[in-house]
């Protein structure tokens, strides 16, 4: 489910909002829709006492809805045009593999991977991740779903490679392409200490 629009939240506030659309009840919507909510009801409480003419009053309205309209639509088709691309260089370590990958996301919340590798494994990761993709990275970081990514990797990458470096570094990815993280630099250094 994508989170609620400008519009929709407009529609909600109006209630004209069809019966038959299904909202997102994440917190970030419920947010939103409370502070346009709180808005609204400022704006009513600060010009209870004035009334406009019933003609002054609709062609108001009229234009503020046509307006709304555009800007709704405008801004949305700004967002739907803005891709955030990531890219991610892994060095998988001792077994000496590299993968580099792109995450792309045409809405800050839906990801999709390209990924390449000279590792067997990571290559079965990646194929199995098209075919699920596109992940809804609001939904990956939930404590209350499960991760597709994740369960993707318990599935593709068993026994010794279940401890493969690649998996954190495709995650961190996903976050910045959806603007869930900042795009910093991330490194484990590994030593083994002798008695």
């Amino acid at each position: 489910m994508r989170h609620v629009s400008t519009g929709q939240i407009e529609d909600l506030l109006a209630g004209s909002l069809p019966a038959s659309t299904e909202c997102c009840t994440c917190r970030i919507c419920q947010a939103r829709l409370a502070e346009a909510t709180a808005m609204q009801n400022r704006l009513r409480r600060a010009f209870a006492g004035v009334w406009p003419s019933d003609k002054l009053h609709a062609n108001l309205a009229r234009q503020l809805r046509r307006a709304a309209r555009r800007v709704g639509r405008a801004s949305e088709t700004m967002a739907a045009e803005r891709l955030v691309k990531s890219e991610v260089a892994i060095d998988g370590g001792v077994c000496g593999f590299k993968t580099r990958a792109t995450v792309e996301s045409d809405d800050e919340q839906h990801v999709s991977f390209a990924i390449e590798t000279d590792c067997e494994k990571i290559s079965r990761l990646a194929a199995t991740l098209t075919d699920r993709q596109p992940l809804d990275a609001y939904q990956e970081i939930s404590p209350a779903s499960e991760s597709v990514f994740m369960r993707t990797v318990r599935e593709t990458l068993t026994g010794c490679c279940a401890g493969c470096a690649v998996p954190a570094g495709l995650f961190k990815a996903m976050q910045v392409a959806a603007g869930l993280a900042l795009p910093k630099d991330i490194s484990i250094h590994l030593s083994k200490i002798e008695q």
